[in-house]
């Protein structure tokens, strides 16, 4: 379309919260042209979901003299949760294809991004339910997308691609201005909760993502969902609570010095969970109590599933025949469980197998050597120590050393690692739950990001994020 001399379209062609792919379908139609031709001149790929840049926006502007105003809420999605940061729903970064929308707004020629969202599940104008069509001709994604969504409006509203200038959807708007004010409210408050934010802890073996559960369950906490909202969104669980231990400047001091010699908090506290404390309260400690609670709960043994090697690393799931039911010596998912926290907060040395194991010991050893010049790492008594102050390698280190005790993080460390492996435990009730109920056990996706350290003017302040559901849904 280089060559042409001009385009069909006018400033303010486009409708509020439109969708790039009816604004792509819209182009081609009135211009007469195949679906590629219109794409590559537009420079808007329809399979994207609202990641176009300022400088996107400004040519495509520039070529229809659009309003960029409008254009940045199109293809960029003005409306959208990504300015929560880590609290944001997961985001669809394409669509595949098929076509989601709301059969009333298509009778008025119109499509919104909003339509295609995966946190919404009706169409926040209509309050109706949305319907999703495949695309099944041939051609690339984005092509089938734009067949599908041309026919689509032209089964659906005979004056497509042109639309009545009655203000719609502006001037039926539905619950569009409560969802767009929510959705700035909350977007706000993850912010305020995320300003100095330090760490937030990931998951152990069994990581998983942030869920559309877990993010929509905590963003209502932060801010409270509008009644008449709660229809149009994915389920959103159960109440996510959160709780805020504050500790003494002293930390945010001790803090501040190991971060001038380049020491942060998550090699910090990865390397006080490896040193091997198992004093009352220390993470062994809690991780022992929490296995003895799954070893009281397991009782005898009458699982009907066993974990096998599959090859290659690989783990599966096998049904045990009933006649061999209560045999010893079987991976079976009790077992995993307390080998997983074993792994993730007991003995490393113990759970890893011997090849990893030692790859860990000269990693560990590499990293106590910049702890002890922290002056945050002693060693114990009989600790084979070098002439220039280092342990020696022929020994097992992590039994070697022990975190300075009164150093101001220690009470820092056993909070944040008791609360973590607290979020593991109630990951590791609900897998146990469910496969109690039926279901074949399947790898674990533990939620991410339950605890998370921030400093302010106040000091150093742990959050810990949990579903209020008894058996920790996220």
């Amino acid at each position: 379309m280089a060559g042409y001399p001009s385009v069909n379209w006018w400033p303010r062609n486009l409708r509020p919260y439109e969708s790039a792919l009816s604004f792509v379908a819209r182009f081609c139609a009135l211009n007469g042209v195949p679906a590629r031709a219109g794409t590559a001149f537009l420079g808007v790929e329809p399979r994207h979901l609202g990641f176009a840049s300022d400088d996107d926006v400004a040519r495509v502007s520039s070529l229809l003299g659009e309003d960029p105003a409008r254009l940045a809420d199109v293809l960029q999605h003005a409306l959208d949760f990504r300015q929560c940061g880590t609290y944001a729903p997961p985001a669809a970064y394409s669509q595949g294809p098929s076509v989601r929308y709301c059969a009333a707004c298509a009778q008025q020629g119109y499509h919104s991004y909003l339509h295609e969202v995966p946190w919404l599940t009706k169409c926040p104008i209509h309050l109706t339910a949305l319907t999703t069509v495949p695309a099944n001709r041939t051609g690339n994604i984005g092509e089938r997308r734009l067949g599908a969504f041309k026919r689509l409006m032209q089964g659906h509203c005979a004056a497509w691609p042109h639309f009545a200038p009655d203000g719609f959807p502006t001037r039926e708007p539905g619950a569009l201005l409560t969802l767009a004010a929510w959705v700035r409210d909350a977007c706000d408050a993850s912010k305020r909760m995320q300003a100095g934010e330090l760490w937030r802890s990931e998951a152990g073996t069994h990581r998983g993502a942030v869920t559309m559960t877990q993010a929509l369950g905590q963003l209502h906490t932060l801010t409270p969902l509008p009644t008449e909202l709660e229809p149009l969104l994915a389920d959103r669980g159960g109440a996510w609570v959160v709780h805020q231990a504050r500790f003494p400047r002293a930390v945010s001091r001790e803090l501040a010095r190991l971060g001038e010699r380049g020491l942060r908090f998550d090699s910090l506290f990865a390397f006080y969970k490896d040193s091997g404390d198992t004093s009352e309260g220390s993470p062994a400690w809690y991780c022992q109590a929490v296995q003895q609670q799954i070893r009281q709960r397991h009782g005898t043994c009458g699982c009907r599933w066993e974990r096998v090697k599959a090859g290659f690393g690989e783990f599966c799931w096998i049904q045990i025949p009933p006649d061999e039911l209560g045999e010893a010596s079987r991976q079976c998912p009790f077992e995993v469980a307390l080998q997983d926290l074993e792994l993730d907060w007991g003995s490393r040395g113990r759970a890893l197998p011997s090849r990893l194991a030692q790859q860990e010991m000269y990693r560990f050893l590499k990293e106590s050597h910049a702890m002890r010049d922290a002056g945050v790492l002693s060693y114990k008594e009989g600790a084979q120590v070098s002439p220039d102050g280092y342990l020696y390698l022929m020994q097992r280190v992590w039994p070697c050393c022990e975190w300075i005790w009164d150093s101001p993080l220690l009470g820092l460390f056993r909070t944040a690692a008791r609360w973590e492996i607290d979020s593991e435990h109630r990951a590791i009730t609900r897998w146990l739950d469910d496969i109690e109920a039926g279901s074949p056990p399947s790898h674990r996706q533990d939620p991410v990001y339950c605890v998370r350290l921030r400093s302010d003017e106040q000091g150093a302040s742990l959050l810990h994020w949990r579903s209020a559901d008894h058996r920790g849904r996220g």
